[in-house]
């Protein structure tokens, strides 16, 4: 029986092999979270205005799901009580379904690299974007969701929208 010696490497010599670093795991739930956190700090700390038009820049609201989607940026109670001379301002009611839309002369505010957009909306927004600047613009600065007259059913009212675009449908969101 032969015996094999064997030997130990001599003390400070490293192996051949290189270590590797291993990458620490990221926590992919934790990253969502914090990016989202991020952006949702940025944009509530915009102006309320430039948060309502870049909303309504992506598409129609009614009011309540504005006011809800709002709330997921922190809506103040004075931003709340100001929202609709601020929708007067800046959106057109449409008088079939009750939503709000930009108005075209808002568009030009709208920023493309806003905090609040995701990737998708960011495209998403281009598309409008686009579709905006070729479309004509009426020369009275109506645009098609905007009435011209009020509805036959309410002449003598002295709103120029029906009634029922003013009252929340609150159980229908639950």
């Amino acid at each position: 029986v032969k015996k094999v010696q064997v030997r130990k490497p001599a003390p400070g010599i490293s192996d051949a092999v290189p270590s590797r670093k291993r990458p620490t795991p990221v926590n992919i739930a934790s990253a969502i979270k914090k990016n989202t956190t991020t952006s949702t700090t940025t944009v509530s700390q915009r102006p309320f205005k430039d948060r309502v038009i870049h909303l309504l820049a992506l598409k129609p609201y009614k009011k309540p799901e504005l006011i809800l989607r709002l709330q997921k940026d922190g809506l103040s109670l004075q931003d709340k009580d100001c929202l609709d001379g601020l929708l007067q301002q800046v959106a057109n009611i449409s008088a079939k379904d009750c939503t709000y839309t930009l108005k075209d002369s808002n568009y030009k505010e709208v920023q493309k690299d806003w905090p609040g957009y995701s990737e998708g909306d960011q495209q998403l927004l281009k598309r409008i974007l686009v579709r905006k600047v070729s479309q004509p613009q009426n020369p009275c600065g109506q645009t098609e969701n905007a009435p011209l007259s009020p509805p036959k059913d309410d002449v003598n009212s002295t709103s120029p929208y029906p009634q029922v675009c003013y009252k929340l449908h609150i159980t229908s969101l639950q």
